[in-house]
């Protein structure tokens, strides 16, 4: 699943898709990261096979991810990206700068998701079981109550419509972070460390072989656990190389 290791098929998995040129073919690097491990693949497909190949049978965590439709193939639970939803409700009242209605709603959306991301949960003196069936509680308050808010809306030609249809049709994958703490409300790790194969196409393009691209890959693999476990590079490499040495 996302090319990290099997320890962490019941971990949140914040996920990234970026393109990448390989020889002069357009092709795209997906990236997914958990808190100490980095990880990602090369496929030249962007389809949601790629998703079904690389999360695996046996994956059982939590992808968190934008709103792209290839994403959509994973039948498990999902959080989708609220930055995602924010940035969207700043283009839209941006566009209708005037329309009272528009900012207010947006006003209330927000609000919703501060106090959902504020949510301070059950009693933890409670059971286990009844800690987490009262963390499924607040994940459907949170959700009949942002429903409200888009309802008048949805099937309309208002300006919001759009969002608010999008909010509708992915409600149960919005406040997972919710009942389950451990999983993040976006998916800013992975595009997070992302960023240096970000910048390394924007410097040189891509990739001119798929050994380059192997290699890009794995020094990105190395390097961003690396960082991420709080490990010199300079001695991993050391390690790395002096047991290849024959």
């Amino acid at each position: 699943m996302w090319g990290i290791t099997a320890g962490a098929a019941r971990l949140a998995v914040p996920a990234a898709l970026i393109g990448w040129r390989e020889d002069g073919s357009n092709g795209y690097i997906w990236s997914a990261s958990t808190p100490s491990v980095r990880s990602c693949e090369y496929h030249h497909s962007r389809g949601s096979e790629v998703v079904t190949q690389l999360l695996g049978e046996t994956f059982e965590g939590v992808p968190g991810s934008d709103f792209f439709a290839s994403y959509t193939i994973h039948q498990g639970r999902h959080q989708r990206c609220w930055v995602h939803v924010v940035r969207d409700g700043h283009d839209l009242t941006a566009l209708s700068a005037e329309d009272g209605t528009l900012r207010q709603w947006f006003t209330a959306l927000t609000a919703l998701y501060e106090r959902a991301r504020a949510d301070a949960g059950p009693d933890a003196a409670l059971p286990p079981a009844k800690q987490e069936a009262a963390r499924r509680q607040h994940q459907h308050a949170f959700e009949q109550e942002l429903m409200r808010l888009c309802a008048p809306y949805v099937r309309t030609s208002v300006p919001l419509h759009t969002l608010c249809e999008r909010l509708e049709h992915f409600l149960r994958e919005l406040f997972v972070f919710v009942a389950r703490p451990e999983v993040p409300s976006d998916n800013h790790l992975a595009e997070r460390s992302v960023r240096p194969l970000v910048i390394a196409r924007k410097i040189s393009g891509g990739s001119r072989s798929p050994t380059g691209s192997h290699t890009r890959r794995a020094l990105f693999r190395c390097f961003g656990t690396w960082a991420a476990q709080g490990l010199y590079p300079f001695w991993q490499c050391l390690a790395w190389l002096s047991q290849q040495t024959p």
